[in-house]
């Protein structure tokens, strides 16, 4: 796994920064760096799907999993016309973040809905391979062949034809 950051500026005294500009008050502004561990998914990779809707994780993508991960995986509509793949471990950090939007906020409600709606769980086979739920494939559109793409903490598959 790699490391990422960013660096994030934080507010001492606690105001959003347009209001202390328009109101003439002085703020200050503290910067540090926050780092991550990223498993680093990346690259693209051609497999095919068999007749029971399973579908093989590359080795080169596997090898980023981590221990804590188990093996298992969550799948669920992408944004796209595609599917994401979390391992166990990276999706718990994105329920902990999903858990920090407002209920009360419309967008956030449909963004939860659509990420989680169909949120599946699975477990790689003794081949590595995951079976996908067919109306996860029903909504990539995929059939026979699928593209693999790693996109650092998630995988995504896609109909090559999209």
């Amino acid at each position: 796994m790699g490391k990422s950051g960013w660096w994030v500026g934080v507010d001492l005294n606690h105001q959003s920064l347009s209001d202390m500009q328009s109101s003439g008050m002085p703020y200050r502004t503290t910067f540090f760096r926050m780092e991550f561990a990223v498993p680093s998914f990346k690259g693209s990779y051609a497999y095919s799907v068999d007749n029971k809707g399973r579908i093989n994780i590359p080795a080169r993508l596997r090898k980023y999993v981590s221990t804590e991960a188990n093996d298992t995986f969550i799948v669920t509509r992408g944004f796209e016309q595609c599917l994401f793949v979390y391992p166990l471990d990276e999706w718990n950090k994105l329920e902990a973040s999903i858990g920090q939007l407002s209920t009360t906020n419309a967008q956030h409600r449909f963004f939860m809905r659509a990420l989680l709606e169909r949120a599946t769980e699975l477990e790689l086979d003794n081949q590595s391979r995951l079976s996908i739920p067919k109306e996860l494939l029903q909504f990539a559109g995929i059939e026979n062949e699928v593209l693999i793409i790693g996109v650092l903490e998630h995988i995504e598959i896609w109909n090559p034809g999209m």
